[in-house]
């Protein structure tokens, strides 16, 4: 070189960087909202979901009731058969 000294801004060089870590900074703190209202949310669903499963030792989700046991409904279960070849 000829002994010259060349100046540029340092946001000429930097400038990128700046914007990629706001934009960072933006979608950490939208995941942490994000994260917190499905914390919330999760459990607002599982509260009642618990409460159905309580006392039912095998896990299965039904509902052990023996107030209704022996009445009858108007929806009747399907059996479906194998159709005879044609």
């Amino acid at each position: 070189m000829d002994g010259r000294l060349s100046i540029a801004p340092v946001d000429d060089f930097i400038g990128g960087l700046k914007k990629i870590n706001r934009n960072l900074a933006v979608l950490i703190s939208a995941l942490i909202v994000l994260s917190i209202v499905g914390f919330y949310l999760r459990q607002r669903i599982t509260r009642p979901l618990t409460a159905v499963t309580v006392g039912n030792p095998a896990g299965t989700g039904a509902k052990t009731s023996t107030r209704h046991s022996g009445s009858r409904s108007v929806i009747r279960e399907i059996h479906i058969s194998k159709a005879p070849p044609t």
